[in-house]
């Protein structure tokens, strides 16, 4: 496995353990909502339908890796504004460290 594909896979694991349960079973009722839905719709427009469904979850699976990786991003920007600020001397002015 590449370094890169054991990154992915850790990021969305963590993604899915935030997410949790809750998600999953509500997740699962909508796609039960959706096939009952679609029950009566011919093929070509079930494929358009499924096209556009795959298009979102793509882009929505995008956006929720970008969020996290940006929270993370973060948490280690805000660690080392706090280990520079334990650094600092005690009559220093912490304002310079921002």
């Amino acid at each position: 496995m590449k370094t890169k594909d054991f990154f992915d896979m850790v990021v969305e694991e963590r993604i899915a353990m935030i997410l949790g349960q809750k998600e999953m079973v509500r997740e699962v009722e909508w796609i039960a909502q959706a096939e009952e839905m679609m029950k009566n719709v011919d093929a070509k427009q079930k494929n358009s339908l499924l096209a556009y469904i795959n298009r979102l979850i793509d882009e929505v699976a995008v956006s929720e890796r970008k969020l996290y990786l940006d929270g993370v991003k973060d948490g280690i920007w805000i660690a080392g504004l706090v280990l520079q600020y334990l650094k600092l001397p005690q009559n220093a002015d912490p304002e310079h460290i921002l």
